[in-house]
């Protein structure tokens, strides 16, 4: 029946309190806490509720005090938040309560004279520091001077006009009124405007609205409609902090709203479309396949600190990127560039002495139909000990060379997939670290690269490894492919011995004799030109 939580870190959401599972709840104290969204549904036994000095915003609910359903003198308190806009208009008759406080918030206009008996049934009210305007209600101003009322209405400095009747009776009541206008007449007044907190990540997300050219309309008004229009909020969901990836396409007014899981917790979609977040903050942007026209790549998204992971394929950019952008993402996990037109690039983004923990944290990596003008695979990608997955597709490396496969990447023991596919510009041999390294690879395929040399001998010593081909038979490659490559000596034997799980393909082996072993009828791909 009692719940004391007081100063929960980190700040987090505000918590859904849940009828059903605390049936009995009557005290529940949540204050100093930085929550952050809308004052939560309320169990009709609740009696005392504190909620003081978080950072709730949005309106007061016209329902909030309904929801108190028993007639024990009751106590809310709300002051010390972000809450704002006008008071709302009440079409049921309000609890006693023993207090209430809404004081130190931005809620703003004129008192409804729905609210009259509220304010005199009430043994202490305090709405001190709000931006109140007009008039007191008259239902409330002409009450009889039996009323008991206790009220606090200090420094609302636009409340103006005649005192309440029973002011001057007193009859046990009481009202304080400093710095405001009451008791003379109304003149002109207005507050200074407030400036809402900005969600840290908003400036980098509006960096990239303001990039887009054009796009198919369903698209842009999406992103128009839920990153133009909540400057002042968040493109997180004010209730769930982890919110899920609202997709391109979907009707805005569907970002924001719950999406029910049947298979766990319900969540939510965020605020803003292509975005998800962890912890209030952004954590995926995917415009991936969208068909927008960018100006460029904004250097904005550089502001997007707690950023993991980035789709950005099928994106027309207007001029060449500024890659630089990408060394200031540190938790960046998931890069996407497929597709992008134009296709030129300087380099590919890399560690380096003056950038050692770019893609530090990088997982995967995904980029094709592209041509870079200066450097080939970078070396230093070797150094990132957290890549999982490399996917390099129509890819051409336009520099003065030679380039050829990077040895140190045969020492990424994370690596579990390896595909490089329709690469141009390289050139050499299969390093020797590449045949006895990649020890936890799992799928590896080496296609259409026509620069590099492989003999039998790398293939036998490749699918010989332990690692790959263990002492029980079971295959540790899940997938195998050379193609398209300069192939010489003769098909080793090996790459038949593999059980029917693995896909292995052989496609168009230049320079292997036309020589089909018996063993083929294990599963495998072999076309021979």
């Amino acid at each position: 029946s009692h719940l004391l939580s007081r100063r929960i870190r980190p700040p987090a959401r505000t918590p859904y309190i849940c009828p059903a599972g605390l049936a009995n709840l009557q005290q529940l104290d949540l204050s100093n806490n930085g929550f952050t969204g809308e004052p939560p549904n309320l169990p009709p036994t609740l009696q005392e509720l504190v909620l003081a000095n978080n950072q709730l915003t949005g309106t007061l609910p016209a329902g909030l005090f309904q929801t108190f359903g028993l007639n024990t003198p009751l106590q809310l308190d709300l002051s010390h938040n972000r809450l704002s806009g006008p008071l709302p208009a009440l079409t049921y008759t309000p609890p006693p309560f023993k207090t209430l406080n809404i004081g130190w918030n931005l809620l703003e206009g004129s008192i409804p004279d729905s609210w009259s008996t509220l304010l005199l049934n009430n043994t202490n009210i305090d709405a001190r520091m709000l931006r109140l305007s007009g008039t007191l209600p008259p239902t409330f101003t002409n009450a009889p001077s039996y009323m008991q009322a206790g009220i606090q209405l200090d420094n609302n400095t636009c409340l103006c006009g005649p005192l309440p009747n029973w002011y001057f009776t007193a009859g046990g009541s009481s009202i304080t009124f400093g710095s405001t206008g009451l008791g003379s007449n109304c003149s002109t007044c207005s507050y200074p405007a407030v400036t809402l907190p900005v969600h840290p990540d908003w400036a980098g997300l509006q960096s990239l609205q303001a990039a887009i050219v054009t796009g198919p309309s369903a698209v842009t008004y999406g992103l128009n409609a839920t990153w133009a229009t909540i400057m002042n909020g968040t493109p997180c969901h004010a209730v769930d902090p982890n919110c899920q990836l609202c997709p391109l396409g979907q009707p805005p007014a569907l970002c924001g709203t719950l999406m029910v899981n049947t298979t766990g917790p319900s969540t939510y979609y965020c605020n803003a479309q292509g975005v998800a977040c962890k912890e209030g903050r952004v954590s995926v942007v995917n415009v991936s396949w969208s068909g927008l026209v960018l100006s460029q790549l904004p250097s904005g998204l550089s502001q997007l600190m707690k950023l993991q992971e980035l789709g950005f394929e099928g994106i027309t950019l207007n001029n060449s990127p500024n890659i630089s952008v990408w060394y200031s993402l540190p938790g960046l996990t998931t890069l996407r560039l497929s597709g992008n037109t134009p296709t030129v690039f300087d380099t590919l983004p890399a560690p380096s002495a003056i950038y050692p923990s770019v893609f530090s944290q990088l997982q995967t990596l995904a980029i094709s139909n592209a041509s870079y003008s200066v450097g080939g695979l970078p070396e230093s990608w070797g150094l990132l000990t957290n890549l999982s997955n490399i996917t390099l597709r129509n890819v051409a490396f336009l520099g003065l060379g030679p380039f050829g496969l990077p040895a140190s990447w045969g020492n990424m023991t994370n690596l579990t997939s390896l595909k490089l596919d329709s690469l141009r510009g390289l050139s050499g041999s299969m390093p020797a670290s590449w045949v006895t390294g990649f020890t936890n690879l799992t799928t590896f395929k080496l296609r259409n690269v026509t620069g590099i040399n492989v003999t039998s001998a790398n293939m036998t010593d490749f699918l010989n490894q332990t690692s790959r081909l263990p002492a029980t038979g079971r295959p540790g490659m899940q997938g195998v492919a050379f193609s398209g490559l300069n192939l010489t000596g003769t098909l080793p034997p090996v790459f038949f011995q593999h059980r029917g799980d693995v896909g292995q393909q052989l496609d168009e082996p230049s320079g292997l004799p036309y020589y089909v072993p018996e063993c083929l009828a294990q599963p495998a791909v072999w076309r021979h030109p």
